[in-house]
């Protein structure tokens, strides 16, 4: 959803950018009427209770970024790398979320298993806080791996990142670029 009204966001700026500024509110308005029908159709249909306001949210987004980017490709005649910019990340997020909760669920029930204590002492909770931190590092190296080796960031992209000489030398010297 974040990713979505991120993209919304920019692609709302780029129309008004190019003075078509009436473009986005009629697409906003449009997704705003579909949002309350869904939000509606997830609650009473479906009693999806909190995660139906969550799909209906994530829906606004996506009908906002695919009317925002019909008319920036009607307008500029762009096309939008798709696989690039939504399939390779989509992937890589979906592998890093798997490492992550495996991750955290593995270090936190090993270190749990480990110290034998009920759940009320303070083991729970540095098991708790060691098994995020593990779980937070593997999920940006997975995230890394798989962005890199499915080809979704060139090598000229991570040139520009802060220290991205640094990380370059680094992946060529363990032979990942």
């Amino acid at each position: 959803m974040i990713v979505l009204f991120a993209i919304s966001t920019l692609s709302t700026a780029v129309l008004q950018g190019m003075s078509r500024m009436r473009e986005p509110v009629k697409h906003s308005a449009i997704a705003l009427v579909i949002h309350v029908l869904a939000l509606i159709l997830f609650l009473k249909r479906f009693n999806l209770n909190i995660y139906g306001v969550v799909y209906a949210n994530t829906l606004f987004a996506f009908i906002v970024c695919v009317l925002n980017s019909m008319a920036i490709k009607r307008h500029l005649h762009y096309r939008q790398e798709i696989p690039k910019t939504f399939i390779i990340p989509l992937i890589s997020a979906a592998f890093m979320g798997i490492a992550a909760i495996a991750v955290y669920w593995g270090v936190d029930h090993l270190i749990l298993l480990a110290g034998g204590s009920d759940p009320s002492d303070m083991l729970t909770y540095i098991a708790n806080a060691i098994a995020v931190l593990l779980a937070v590092l593997i999920a940006i190296l997975v995230y890394g791996f798989f962005l890199i080796r499915l080809k979704g960031i060139r090598e000229s992209e991570i040139e520009t990142l802060p220290k991205g000489a640094t990380l370059i030398a680094i992946l060529r010297k363990i032979k990942f670029l």
